[in-house]
């Protein structure tokens, strides 16, 4: 193994970043080894791509500080409304920061390829242009598909601040995102368990107890990632739901597939 390839994960104790893993530190206590199993199999996956895949790829993987940033609501809307409104008619598209290629998608196929590597932003810009076939070609060779709206909501996700704006009105979810990180899973599903029946953020909060700015956040992500849709209040569980059901719903949580 080249010892550019060499990865070294560091340990730190620090309760309140429990399990967390940024910048190749994981942080203790460790409740699940979600974070530990990812590090490994992005280090595993660096350690055997073909040995010319940075030379020849090198907007993909220039040298730049790795650093734990959020994007501004604003950015990351701004940057997916110009997809659909900019850029109509155009089906392949990247996600750069720091001329770095992040993840790369298709419209027409509904297709979403992420570089693992470059998993955190760097300070810099960050936008949405068009694609050129050979970012095309590689990501869709070298990196894995996932369904694009899941895609999509996991890097709005990953990478969104925790200020976004407040959802005051009922909501349907119109297709289920698939959570890569075992952290808040069950919050996450419970949420989306709520929003297939249509609901408020409110109902959600008084129901689960789940902290409001997470589901504002959530419903951000899902708005990004066009899987949401707003609903008359009359159709929703604040209004027409029996106990029994909302109990049904509590208990509706699906696994990850």
């Amino acid at each position: 193994m080249s010892k550019t390839n060499v990865q070294i994960l560091k340990l730190k104790k620090n309760e309140s970043l429990s399990g967390e893993l940024i910048n190749d530190t994981l942080y203790l206590p460790l409740q699940f080894s979600n974070s530990l199993d990812s590090w490994m199999a992005h280090a595993l996956e660096k350690s055997t791509l073909p040995a010319n895949f940075q030379a020849m790829h090198q907007p993909f993987l220039l040298e730049t500080e790795h650093v734990s940033k959020k994007i501004a609501h604003q950015e990351i809307s701004s940057a997916f409304h110009s997809v659909y409104e900019k850029y109509a008619g155009i089906s392949h598209f990247v996600i750069e920061n720091n001329q770095n290629i992040m993840a790369c998608f298709d419209l027409k196929n509904k297709e979403f390829y992420r570089n693992p590597e470059l998993g955190l932003i760097a300070e810099g810009s960050f936008s949405i242009v068009p694609a050129d076939i050979n970012s095309i070609i590689n990501f869709k060779k070298y990196f894995q598909c996932k369904e694009l709206s899941s895609g999509i909501w996991q890097f709005v996700w990953d990478h969104m601040p925790n200020e976004v704006p407040e959802y005051t009105h009922a909501y349907r979810l119109l297709h289920w995102p698939q959570p890569a990180s075992l952290t808040c899973r069950s919050e996450l599903f419970k949420m989306s368990a709520f929003l297939s029946k249509g609901c408020t953020a409110q109902f959600i909060h008084q129901k689960t107890n789940i902290r409001a700015d997470t589901i504002h956040r959530y419903l951000f992500a899902c708005e990004v990632a066009q899987i949401v849709a707003e609903i008359p209040v009359t159709d929703a569980l604040d209004v027409r739901a029996l106990p029994a059901e909302v109990n049904e719903v509590s208990r509706e949580v699906v696994p990850l597939v």
